[in-house]
């Protein structure tokens, strides 16, 4: 999948312009995203920034197709309320976080599901 594509869809399901990305990443001009996206690139450098600021692994944004993700989807991340609720705050949630930012999104989205199933079943709702 082309990196453009993918920057296009992760900024309009956060309702973002090009002009907020680029501010967001630190550009002072919204030109190197509108080209990224017309250009359609397999490649950039600014790929590190746009995946920190989309939660999304570099080899995701760089290689899958999130085009047809949800914002639910893709979103989810580690800010999920089951990640957050389950987890306590030591060093193990920083050893957690960084194994589920280097899933891919539909990763991510398939961990989460079985960790709802996990819960439900705990609780005999499953």
């Amino acid at each position: 999948m082309a990196l453009g594509k993918n920057v296009e869809h992760l900024r309009n399901l956060r309702s973002m312009s090009r002009g907020a990305v680029a501010r967001a990443i630190g550009l002072e001009d919204d030109q190197p995203i509108y080209a990224l996206e017309k250009r359609d690139s397999k490649r950039s450098n600014l790929a590190p920034a746009l995946a920190k600021l989309f939660q999304v692994s570099l080899e995701s944004l760089l290689g899958d197709d999130l085009t047809s993700l949800s914002a639910e989807e893709i979103g989810a991340g580690v800010n999920s309320p089951l990640v957050t609720e389950h987890v306590s705050a030591n060093a193990e949630l920083g050893q957690l976080t960084s194994a589920f930012e280097a899933l891919s999104p539909p990763g991510q989205l398939e961990l989460l599901r079985f960790a709802e199933y996990l819960v439900a079943k705990e609780k005999g709702t499953a």
